[in-house]
């Protein structure tokens, strides 16, 4: 394998670890980051990272799953793309754009002959050695520097040999000796981090051989060069385990020093005056270090890089924050509506749309906005804007004919029309200014002529227009005896159903009874001792009294789990929730937080009798 992958060039497909790809993907944005991608093209840092991020994603979005083998940690594409983009992330936080300045090349493959002068000797090697290095740098005493990124899930040991970095160290020298001419001065390699430290310490390390400090390296690399090609000619020759698996550094230790040689060994013990080899290999081994002193390389910058959203129109800002975490998502188009401008978004396969609605507050950060929300709108995400200045529908072309009502307007500008004789019950909630009342007006309005009308009405203000009801009242003592009558209407209905063979009403039969009751918590709550009656006979209406052409309409200010319970609930499936006080609220009347960022004058969530909610611009008629 060898042969075939170093000496002969030669790829085979086989499958690559997801910790592999997300080094790719890493390396790939970090390319573009600095600029090394004539497509993306970047003013400033912010849109340097901006691109880095996109390009993470289209990697691995574009890495064919039947290459990948996945990990018990790493089970998906998803979850690689949250450890790359935080990886990424991180070394923007941590390194930047300090270097930018200084960069002689990037992701530079390089493939040469090396005959060079190193330490006063010709150092010619007949086969080609190849690389790819990361990163060169000018540094400020003009030298040159050799960087590889590594991501990884642990960072080295600083006083642990590595072999394989050792080769690569050696090798990068050569290549980029015999490229520019010159010998760079150091080597580091800059490992990333790619799953959060718990306490809260840099994600990115450097270690840095300067290659001055280590010219044993040099033996090192050309002695197990020589063996390979005498090894490839059929020569059987000692070669170490590079990657310290057997007897840890020992291996390497004594291949460095020549301690399989037994002419080296007798010399060695006799220059450290010591009897045995083991103590020889003590010996060795305590002086061998890896890198330079570790505490002062390790790099703690702690400079926070952010893309710069202030320039961003707002299609940019959503796509990009949810990229920070990880969600890619598409941008298709926006829509202007009444009270919000909507935003419509296509996710990438196996993208969690709980993991984007969880964003709303990041969202409602990075857009200056409050009472952002996220919602389904066909086969797309949709984000909900609040508009700066809003604008409410016109009523002229409402229909009133028929069973028809409009209940409000969606949020591509169409009237959503519902069968008033289907609800069959409405609930209706919100607070002060919210829309309710105007909701309310706008329903009896389509109702009149249609329906007839028992109006209670505890503040004496919001029902007290409407032209000859069958009954009207603003006290709440007398809500009991009015429910007590319909309950007997509904009764007497029904006789009169069995007596002529029918099992529910229509339009020939009797005229339909709408009953709203406003501020119903308050009505319940005021009965003392005929609070519970009430209750019962709402929900025995609302049971009953929809096959007998009844119809109720609730409709509270402060929704109480003891009075809208799930009976209720159950029995009002439409439901018109306008902006709530808390989230708790919301979920009193829909089962789901929401109605507590709505914007108020209107602003509601529909439920239809199918259990669907959408978001509706209420009418004022």
């Amino acid at each position: 394998m060898f042969k075939i992958k170093y000496i002969q060039g030669q790829r085979i497909d086989t499958t690559t670890s997801i910790s592999a790809v997300i080094g790719q993907a890493i390396h790939r944005g970090l390319e573009v980051y600095y600029g090394g991608d004539d497509k993306y093209i970047a003013d400033t840092e912010a849109e340097a990272i901006e691109f880095g991020m996109k390009a993470i994603t289209s990697f691995i979005e574009m890495y064919n799953e039947g290459f990948i083998e996945f990990s018990k940690t790493i089970e998906t594409k998803q979850k690689a793309l949250e450890k790359a983009l935080f990886g990424f992330q991180a070394y923007v936080k941590e390194v930047g754009y300090k270097e930018f300045e200084q960069i002689v090349s990037l992701e530079e493959k390089l493939e040469r002959h090396i005959r060079i002068e190193h330490e006063g000797n010709t150092i010619d090697l007949p086969i080609k050695l190849k690389g790819y290095t990361d990163m060169i740098l000018r540094k400020e005493n003009g030298k040159l520097r050799i960087i590889d990124y590594k991501t990884t899930s642990r960072f080295s040991n600083p006083d642990k040999l590595d072999g394989a970095k050792m080769i690569q160290a050696i090798q990068y020298y050569f290549l980029v000796f015999a490229e520019y001419g010159e010998a760079p001065e150091d080597f580091v390699f800059r490992e990333i981090k790619t799953s959060p430290n718990r306490d809260k310490s840099s994600q990115v390390r450097e270690y840095i051989i300067n290659y001055k400090d280590h010219s044993i390296m040099f033996d090192f690399y050309l002695r197990l060069y020589w063996d390979v090609i005498a090894s490839l000619q059929g020569e059987a020759v000692y070669v170490p385990n590079i990657f310290t698996q057997f007897e840890n550094e020992v291996s390497l230790i004594s291949y460095i020093h020549k301690l399989d040689v037994p002419e080296i060994v007798e010399q060695e013990i006799e220059i450290e005056q010591v009897s045995k080899i083991t103590d020889l290999l003590e010996k060795k081994l305590s002086r061998m270090k890896m890198y330079a002193d570790f505490k002062e390389i390790e790099q703690k910058l702690k400079k926070v890089k952010n893309m710069d959203y202030s320039k961003m129109s707002n299609e940019e800002k959503i796509v990009n924050k949810l990229m920070e975490f990880a969600i890619p998502v598409k941008f298709e188009k926006k829509i202007e509506s009444f009270a919000v401008d909507i935003y419509l978004l296509s996710v990438s396969m196996g993208v969690s749309v709980k993991s984007v609605m969880a964003r709303e507050e990041d969202l409602s950060l990075v857009l200056g906005v409050d009472n952002i929300r996220i919602s389904r709108l066909g086969n797309f995400l949709a984000v909900e804007i609040p508009k700066e200045e809003r604008r409410f529908p016109e009523a002229k072309e409402i229909d009133k004919t028929g069973n028809m009502i409009a209940v409000g307007v969606d949020m591509e500008n169409n009237i959503i029309y519902k069968d008033y004789t289907e609800f069959p019950h409405i609930l209706v909630a919100g607070s002060t200014g919210s829309g309710k009342s105007v909701f309310l007006d706008s329903t009896i309005k389509q109702l009149v002529g249609r329906a007839k009308f028992i109006l209670i009405d505890p503040k004496g203000t919001e029902l007290n227009w409407v032209d000859d009801p069958v009954r009207y009242t603003d006290k709440a003592e007398e809500v009991p005896y009015i429910l007590s009558e319909v309950v007997n209407t509904m009764e007497n209905r029904f006789k009169e159903l069995k007596e002529q063979g029918k099992k529910k009403v229509d339009d020939d039969f009797t005229d339909r009874l709408v009953v709203v009751i406003d501020e119903y918590s308050d009505v319940v709550n005021q009965n003392k001792g005929l609070g519970a009656e009430i209750q019962r006979m709402v929900l025995l209406l609302a049971q009953k009294a929809r096959a007998v052409g009844i119809h109720l309409i609730l409709a509270t200010q402060r929704p109480d789990t003891k009075i809208i319970d799930g009976n209720i609930k159950a029995n009002f499936p439409v439901k018109a929730v306008f902006r709530l006080p808390k989230a708790v609220d919301s979920k009193v009347v829909i089962d789901e937080a929401g109605a507590e960022k709505l914007l108020g004058k209107g602003d509601m969530l529909f439920q239809d009798n199918t259990g669907k909610i959408i978001r509706l611009q209420g009418l004022n008629l």
